[in-house]
């Protein structure tokens, strides 16, 4: 069974912490200063943060493998719940784009507000 070692650099604290910083970095600068796309910045600060956890903290690599997975379906989630909730409609007995077309009430009122409205 693994158990987490919170000083496997020198068995100093703050040198564990630097080295945990790193992944972070690596996004940050990549993101920042090299510019490069957001989805190959992650991916690389997803590669140091494993490479990390397999050297430096000696995590078993199914471990390591399972908690990669288990945190891209984390981040994933509440995505995909926006964009099913985004792409669903609200009501799903409404009426056919045919029927709203000649709906008196949606023809005269005006288009709803919105901050985008006010870049043109």
């Amino acid at each position: 069974m693994f158990q987490q070692v919170y000083e496997p650099v020198a068995g100093s604290l703050v040198l564990s912490t630097l080295v945990a910083i790193i992944p972070i970095a690596v996004l940050f600068v990549l993101l920042a200063v090299l510019r490069v796309a957001a989805q190959w910045a992650s991916l690389a600060s997803l590669a140091t943060a494993f490479v990390i956890a397999l050297v430096v903290y000696g995590m078993p690599v199914g471990l390591a493998l399972n908690s990669t997975l288990l945190g891209a379906a984390f981040g994933l989630f509440p995505i995909v719940w926006i964009v099913i909730k985004e792409w669903a409609p609200e009501d799903r007995h409404a009426l056919p784009l045919r029927s709203r077309i000649n709906d008196p009430v949606s023809t005269c009122a005006p288009p709803p507000f919105s901050i985008a409205s006010l870049a043109f």
